[in-house]
């Protein structure tokens, strides 16, 4: 398990127009409560820190936008389920929390997207026991949700996915 001190992006991957059709496609699932932290970890990749883009398929999916331009995020809760994700209005991060799904769960689910759109994902080692990850086109780091995250839980997760800013 890993900490993630210091953060950095790497580059988009070559082939991340193709991954991209896959990523795209999963965001379907997007009103399915089921599939809903699978649907919204791909929205976030999909959307490569492009705010419109990456908010587009959560609205399609019934999903309601609050924009706070004094604080700039944007979050977006589905109309059931215990999700919601928060979008950083300059396209830095994409946080997708969930309140029953643990920081094994959230790891297992990107593992399993990021391999059906062909995205390699590396464990970083920086230290402590917080997961972190290079995914492809940049950079996750998984906690748990809530304002003081803990490393490690089994009932619920964050995973915020880092973009250089464009």
């Amino acid at each position: 398990m890993t900490r993630l001190a210091f953060l950095t992006l790497l580059l988009a991957s070559p082939a991340f127009a193709q991954d991209n059709a896959i990523l795209v496609h999963m965001t379907r699932d997007l009103g399915k409560p089921e599939k809903a932290l699978r649907a919204a970890y791909a929205a976030c990749i999909a959307g490569n820190g492009q705010v419109e883009a990456t908010a587009q398929p959560f609205t399609e999916n019934g999903w309601t936008r609050s924009d706070d331009t004094e604080m700039g995020l944007i979050t977006l809760t589905p109309a059931e389920g215990d999700l919601y994700v928060t979008l950083a209005a300059d396209g830095t991060f994409c946080d997708v929390a969930s309140e029953s799904q643990g920081t094994d769960a959230a790891l297992s689910s990107i593992q399993i997207l990021s391999g059906a759109a062909g995205l390699p994902v590396e464990m970083l080692e920086t230290g402590s026991e917080c997961l972190a990850a290079s995914i492809g086109m940049g950079m996750v780091e998984i906690t748990s949700s809530g304002n003081d995250p803990v490393c490690l839980s089994e009932s619920t997760s964050a995973a915020r996915f880092f973009f250089t800013p464009s």
